[in-house]
C-alpha cells in the first residue's frame, strides 16, 4: 500500500512485483526510499536529499551510477544506462521520457502503450503503471490542495529555468582527451538516447455519433494536447475520408492533425477540437439569434470554393457538419467528409433529406451545385429561426422553395433572397460560387477592427460608396433589374 505525504509535492513509485522491489533496494537508492517497496521523487521547494541530479532532466532511471538518480539493475539485465526519466514539462505536466534500447511500457487504466525513444504525458486522472522488462511500478501523484499544487509546480519550473545543465548530462570530456581521441561510430546504446516523438493517443470522453462512426476526445500522450478522433465501422469510408482530408488546408475546413491506429487495429482520424461544438448542437439549445447568418453564408461559400477548386464535393452539408470555432466574430469549419466524392466520381445516390439537392433523389445528373443547395437550406433555417430535422422527406422541398420565393421575391439583395437563388430545382440556375462569395460579402456587416481576430481574414466588406454610386447590380438581383433606390425629386 502506498503512503503519500499530503504536504509534499512528490511522486511515489511503488514496486508492485518482486523484481522491482529488489531493484529499488540497491544501496545507491537509499536516499529515495520511503519504504521497502516505494521510491519517493520530490519536486517540492523543501527538497532535502531526494532531489534529481539535474533539474533539467528530472529523475533518471537506468543502470549507470554516474548518470542515474535511481538504479534499476545492470545492463546485462537489459536495462539501458539511462532508461527513462520523469520530470515536469514547461506546462507543469508530469512527463516520462524513454531513452532506452528496449523501451518502456506505460499502462493508462490498463491501456497498454509501449514507448521507445519518446516522451509521454502522465495524466493524473489515470491509474498508471510503468513496466521496464520484468520490473513493474505503480505511480501515485501528489495530493496537495489546488493552490499549493500550483505554487509548487511554478517554483519547480522556475528552478528549471535557472538551472544549468550538469556535466554528466552534457557528457563533456577534457580538452586533451577530446583532441586526441579517435573518431568512433556511435553505439546503438547512445543512438537510442535521442528521443524521437511518436504519436500515441489515449481515448477520453465521447463527443458525438453518426450512422457509421463515433467521435471521441483523444489525448496526445507526447504533449497532453486534446484532439477529436473519428473512428468508423466502415473502414473503407474512413480511408477515403482520410485521403481527402490529407489534401485540405483551409481556414474554414476542419483541421486534420494525423491518423492513428491503436493496438486493436481501429483507425482514427485525428482532428483539432473546436470550442463551441457543431451548429446542430448549438441550435438545439435555442441559440439561433446568436449566430451571424450572413457570415455563415459567406464562410460556407469560401469553404465550398476551396473544396470544388480541389476537385472535392462535400455532399453532406447540414448543421451537424458545421463546426463553430468561434462565435464573435463567427468562424466556422466544415467537417465530416465521410460522404464526399471527387467531382469526376459523383454517382452515389445517397442522403434523401431536406438538406440534399433534389437531383440526388430523382436520379438527375449530379454536379458540384449540390453543395450550394445544402448551404442555402442551412442558412435559411438559421435566418428564419426554424428547426428542420435532417430526416424531413425530400417531398417537402417544393413547398419550402415556394415559401422562400414568395417571401423574398420583392426583396432582392436580402439574405433570404440569396437562399432562394441557391435552392432552385435546376442546378444550372443556382448561383455559382464566385457570385455567391461576392454577394454574401456584401451582406456581412463591416466588423470593427478590434472585433477581427488577428489570425483571421475579414469575413466580407460592406458595399463601397463607389459601387453604390456606379449603380453596380447585386449578384443576387434578377437580371435586368436595378436595385438602386430611386432618388426623390427635390421640391422647387
Amino acid at each position: 500500500m502506498a503512503f503519500l505525504d499530503k504536504d509534499l509535492f512528490s511522486l511515489l513509485l511503488e514496486a508492485i512485483n518482486q523484481p522491482a522491489k529488489e531493484a529499488i533496494r540497491l544501496p545507491i537508492n537509499k536516499s529515495y526510499l520511503s519504504s521497502s517497496s516505494q521510491i519517493c521523487l520530490r519536486f517540492d521547494q523543501k527538497r532535502p536529499t531526494a532531489t534529481p541530479k539535474d533539474t533539467l532532466e528530472g529523475f533518471v532511471f537506468g543502470s549507470e551510477r554516474r548518470k542515474c538518480d535511481v538504479l534499476l539493475g545492470g545492463t546485462s539485465a537489459g536495462i539501458s544506462k539511462r532508461h527513462f526519466s520523469i520530470n515536469l514539462n514547461q506546462d507543469g505536466k508530469f512527463m516520462l521520457t524513454d531513452t532506452s534500447s528496449n523501451g518502456t511500457i506505460i499502462k493508462y487504466n490498463w491501456q497498454r502503450m509501449p514507448r521507445k525513444n519518446s516522451q509521454s504525458v502522465l495524466p493524473e486522472d489515470r491509474n498508471i503503471t510503468i513496466e521496464v522488462l520484468d520490473l513493474q511500478f505503480r505511480l501515485h501523484f501528489p495530493l496537495l490542495s489546488p493552490e499549493k499544487d500550483r505554487a509548487e509546480r511554478s517554483a519547480y519550473l522556475n528552478d528549471q529555468r535557472l538551472a544549468l545543465p550538469s556535466m554528466h548530462s552534457l557528457d563533456f570530456h577534457s580538452q586533451e582527451h577530446t583532441q586526441t581521441a579517435p573518431s568512433r561510430a556511435k553505439s546503438p546504446e547512445r543512438k537510442a538516447e535521442s528521443p524521437e516523438r511518436k504519436r500515441e493517443f489515449l481515448e477520453y470522453g465521447h463527443l458525438g455519433s453518426g450512422p457509421d462512426s463515433d467521435v471521441v476526445e483523444m489525448k496526445d500522450i507526447s504533449t497532453g494536447a486534446m484532439y477529436a478522433g473519428k473512428r468508423s465501422t466502415r473502414r473503407d469510408f474512413l480511408r477515403r475520408e482520410l485521403d481527402i482530408l490529407k489534401q485540405l488546408i483551409h481556414l474554414h475546413i476542419t483541421e486534420f492533425e494525423c491518423s492513428y491506429e491503436d493496438e486493436e487495429g481501429d483507425l482514427y482520424i485525428i482532428m483539432n477540437i473546436v470550442q463551441y461544438g457543431d451548429l446542430g448542437e448549438y441550435l438545439a439549445q435555442g441559440k439561433n439569434p446568436l449566430i451571424d447568418s450572413a457570415s455563415l453564408l459567406h464562410q460556407g461559400f469560401l469553404a465550398i470554393q476551396y473544396l470544388h477548386g480541389n476537385g472535392v464535393v462535400h455532399r453532406d452539408i447540414w448543421p451537424k457538419n458545421i463546426l463553430l470555432q468561434n462565435l464573435h466574430p463567427l468562424h466556422i469549419r466544415l467537417t465530416d467528409f465521410n460522404m464526399s466524392e471527387r467531382v469526376e466520381e459523383l454517382q452515389h445516390r445517397r442522403s434523401r433529406t431536406i438538406y440534399s439537392a433534389p437531383e440526388i433523389s430523382n436520379s438527375g445528373t449530379l454536379t458540384p451545385f449540390i453543395d450550394i443547395w445544402s448551404l442555402g437550406i442551412v442558412v435559411y433555417i438559421l435566418h428564419k429561426e426554424i428547426c428542420l430535422d435532417r430526416s424531413v422527406a425530400a417531398k417537402a422541398q417544393g413547398q419550402l422553395m415556394a415559401n422562400i420565393a414568395e417571401e423574398f421575391a420583392s426583396d432582392p439583395g436580402s439574405l433570404g433572397f440569396a437562399c432562394a437563388k441557391m435552392i432552385l430545382m435546376d442546378p444550372q440556375s443556382r448561383i455559382d460560387v464566385a457570385a455567391g462569395i461576392d454577394a454574401s460579402a456584401r451582406l456581412v456587416p463591416q466588423p470593427r477592427s478590434r472585433d477581427i481576430a488577428s489570425n483571421e481574414e475579414p469575413h466580407g466588406l460592406a458595399r463601397s460608396k463607389s459601387e453604390k454610386k456606379s449603380g453596380q447590380k447585386h449578384p443576387f438581383s434578377p437580371s435586368g433589374s436595378d436595385n438602386q433606390p430611386k432618388r426623390r425629386r427635390k421640391r422647387d
